[in-house]
């Protein structure tokens, strides 16, 4: 793909989030600010699990402690953008939490299955303790603030889609960073990262600071956007289809996790497909695209356009 056709692209991309509210009904504005809340969850667990080799994917845990921190804060604290920093910060203390857990379990399918064992266990905790999460019923949350700035569906879009591409765009630098070739490189082979004198504890910690938090502004986003929070989203199937996405998209480039959220979760929110037939579909989805095109879509794509995964080399990772 000529450099050209990747500006073409994306102004057109761009061309099309600036244009939605003013070209679109409600109905689409709220298609396209979940698509891009999707594709950061999406994008930030591509990053940790996918590229910095780590079985982390409770993503409904961290998504979701972080949105009830914000909703729960915002019933005492007027200011919506102050909760979602405090919430945003809290999930960067649970990814902390999760790497002293990763550090203490070996090997990647018992951290895994701690994974869901804690999705189970906070997914009981908020329908069991409703004098503080109000159980299956949710918490009506306030919007962002002023709420009679962003009282309306297009409004919110705006504050949606200007984090959502900002946290993109900070990602993919990151990835494409010296520490994001680092951490791709252990998550690709730890032996040889540490034979080359790479640090990898340090980087996997710096690598549990750094992404969490983007899963975190996921879901404060989320709940804020909507301006409800319940216990229905927060479930493993959540956690799941995100690990999907980037195995529909494909798992070498940073584009595939966006593709396959694009696939995984646009797709069904479209047509409304109800969310037991959406696991399903998503499911079966990976299955064929990973048996079929395991290189995954935006790999097929960019092999299409004549555009390769980058590689790493020796002189960029040493510095």
């Amino acid at each position: 793909m000529s450099n050209r056709m990747k500006w073409t692209l994306g102004i057109l991309v761009a061309a099309f989030l600036w244009l939605t509210p003013f070209l679109f009904s409600d109905f689409i504005n709220y298609l396209v600010a979940s698509l891009l809340i999707n594709m950061l969850f999406a994008t930030a667990t591509w990053a940790i699990f996918h590229q910095a080799g780590q079985a982390l994917f409770a993503i409904a845990v961290i998504g979701g402690i972080s949105g009830y921190v914000s909703a729960m804060l915002n019933e005492t604290i007027n200011n919506t953008w102050m909760t979602m920093a405090i919430a945003v910060a809290v999930s960067c203390g649970m990814g902390m939490f999760f790497y002293m857990v990763a550090v203490r379990v070996r090997g990647h399918i018992q951290f895994a299955t701690l994974n869901l064992a804690f999705i189970f266990v906070f997914r009981y905790f908020l329908v069991a303790f409703t004098n503080v999460t109000k159980g299956i019923d949710g918490i009506k949350v306030k919007y962002f603030t002023p709420e009679t700035l962003f009282s309306t569906i297009p409004s919110r879009y705006w504050v949606v889609m200007l984090i959502t591409v900002g946290s993109l765009a900070l990602i993919y630098w990151i990835m494409k960073s010296r520490f994001g070739k680092i951490i791709t490189l252990i998550g690709r082979n730890t032996d040889l990262a540490a034979s080359v004198g790479i640090n990898t504890q340090k980087y996997l910690i710096y690598s549990y600071l750094i992404f969490p938090p983007f899963i975190g502004l996921a879901g404060v986003l989320y709940s804020h956007f909507l301006g409800f929070i319940s216990p229905d989203t927060w479930n493993p199937d959540l956690s799941l289809i995100m690990i999907f996405c980037s195995l529909i998209g494909g798992t070498t480039l940073f584009a595939g996790p966006i593709v396959g959220a694009i696939i995984a979760t646009g797709i069904p929110l479209y047509f409304d497909v109800t969310a037991e037939f959406r696991f399903g579909i998503v499911g079966i989805l990976a299955i064929l695209i990973f048996v079929f095109k395991p290189e995954g879509m935006a790999g097929f794509l960019g092999r299409l356009f004549r555009f390769s995964a980058p590689k790493i080399t020796r002189k960029e990772v040493a510095g």
